[in-house]
């Protein structure tokens, strides 16, 4: 069994720069989330449908690291339910990309939280629905303080 690296954070926190960076030092597979959405056509975005979501991508990710390494870059609000995942698969790695909600908005190419903010988007993390920060992660990055190079270094160097 192989390692599952799961990246939770804000939207535009970056989860997915780091896990294309990652990936390649690791020569692992990559669950993105907006990737993984459009496959699984899941526009449920409820509290509920997260969840489903998130376990979803788990039992994915797990499936996959019977033979490789993954990463996932998942936004996982949910608390609870990242719990849930690291309690039923040993081989997940919680790293919390953290960023402050600002510097997330700053650099908001898709324009996701003014949509937001304006209403056009319901439940949205960060803007109508909380993100849950981890209470105990095996590694925070603070890609608000340090270049996505330097984040992926602090990751590499703990899990070597």
């Amino acid at each position: 069994m192989k390692t599952i690296y799961w990246l939770t954070g804000l939207p535009c926190s970056g989860k997915s720069t780091i896990a294309r960076e990652l990936a390649i030092y690791l020569n692992a597979e990559i669950l993105d989330g907006d990737a993984v959405r459009a496959i699984m056509s899941n526009n449920d975005f409820s509290k509920e449908g997260r969840a489903t979501h998130m376990r979803a991508v788990a039992l994915q990710a797990y499936r996959l690291s019977r033979d490789t390494n993954v990463i996932v870059a998942l936004v996982s609000p949910l608390r609870k339910i990242r719990e849930e995942v690291k309690r039923k698969y040993s081989n997940v790695y919680e790293i919390y990309v953290r960023c402050e909600l600002g510097v997330c908005k700053d650099r908001d190419v898709k324009g996701m939280y003014a949509k937001a903010m304006r209403g056009e988007i319901a439940n949205f993390t960060g803007v109508q629905d909380e993100y849950e920060e981890p209470l105990n992660p095996d590694l925070v990055v603070r890609t608000d303080k340090y270049s996505i190079q330097e984040c992926v270094n602090q990751i590499i160097e703990r899990i070597s």
